[in-house]
C-alpha cells in the first residue's frame, strides 16, 4: 500500500481519497456499484499517509514520505551510524530550499514509519517448548508442564527488566488481509478468484476444484462475497504423535 501511495503515478489529492474514489467492481452485471466510507482501521491508515501527499518543499517532485523510504534504505544498506544520519539530514534541510519539510533526526523519522508497520505481538514461552505465557497463563513465573523457570536469574538489583528464556514472534493474521485489500493492485489479485472466467474441466485456481465448489455450495452466503478468503493450514512436518521425532 505504501507504493500505492508514494509511487511515481500517485495522482494529487490525499491519500484516502485516491482509494475511496475507486469505484469497486461488482460482483454481478445489473447490480449497481456502491462505494463504501473506510472503516476506523482503514482511515487510521490513510491519515498515516499524509506523509505521501506532503510535498518536501512547494516546487518538489517528490513527497516527504519517498524521501524517508530512500534515507533510511541508504542508512541501512551503509551501516550507517545514528548520528551520522543526523548529521546528514541536518545538512539536507539546510541545503534545500526554505520551508522543506525534512525530518532533521532519526527518531522523527522512525516514528513516522513506525506508524506504518504492520503489528507483532512477542509472547514467551517455556524454553523447552512445553506452553506459552498466553492468556490465562500469561503471568506465570515457571512452566506448568516441566517446572523450568519462564525469565533468566539476575543477580542484583529486582528492578532490572526481566528477560524470557525463550520467546516467539505473533504476526496478527487480520491486519495483514486488511492491508491486502486495502491496496488497489493487490486487492484485485484478491477477488481473481471469484471474478475470473473459468472453464469446465480446466484448474488453473484452488477455486476451479471440486471441494471448493462444494463449500460455495453449502455456505452460499459466504461464497457470494467477492472479497471472502479461504485460508489454509501447512503442519510444516509437525508430527505430534511421531516416535520418531521430538515429542510435543
Amino acid at each position: 500500500m505504501i507504493f500505492d501511495a508514494a509511487g511515481p503515478n500517485f495522482p494529487q489529492g490525499s491519500s484516502w481519497q485516491y482509494f475511496s474514489n475507486i469505484e469497486p467492481e461488482s460482483s454481478h452485471p445489473c447490480e449497481p456499484s456502491m462505494e463504501e466510507d473506510p472503516n476506523p482501521e482503514s482511515q487510521k491508515l490513510y491519515d498515516l499517509l499524509q506523509p505521501a501527499d506532503a510535498k518536501l518543499y512547494p516546487s518538489s517532485s517528490l513527497s516527504q514520505l519517498v524521501v524517508i523510504s530512500r534515507m533510511l534504505n541508504i542508512k541501512m544498506e551503509n551501516n550507517m551510524s545514528q548520528r551520522g544520519y543526523n548529521q546528514m539530514m541536518q545538512l539536507l534541510k539546510e541545503a534545500l530550499p526554505e520551508y522543506n519539510i525534512v525530518f532533521d533526526s532519526y527518531y522523527q523519522t522512525k516514528k513516522v514509519v513506525r506508524s506504518l508497520a504492520l503489528p507483532v505481538e512477542k509472547i514467551d514461552c517455556c524454553e523447552l517448548g512445553c506452553m506459552l505465557y498466553w492468556g490465562d497463563d500469561e503471568h506465570l513465573t515457571s512452566c506448568t508442564f516441566c517446572g523450568h523457570d519462564r525469565y533468566k536469574r539476575r543477580i542484583g538489583s529486582r528492578k532490572r527488566k526481566l528477560i524470557p528464556y525463550k520467546k516467539m514472534y505473533y504476526f496478527p493474521l487480520i491486519p495483514r488481509l486488511q492491508i491486502l485489500y486495502a491496496s488497489h493492485a493487490t486487492a484485485a489479485d484478491m477477488r481473481w478468484h471469484h471474478e475470473h472466467t473459468k472453464e469446465d474441466g480446466v484448474m488453473r485456481h484452488p477455486s476451479d476444484s471440486e471441494a471448493w465448489k462444494h463449500f460455495n455450495d453449502t455456505h452460499p452466503f459466504f461464497a457470494d462475497e467477492p472479497r471472502n478468503v479461504r485460508l489454509g493450514l501447512c503442519t510444516d512436518g509437525f508430527q505430534p504423535f511421531s516416535q520418531s521425532g521430538s515429542k510435543y
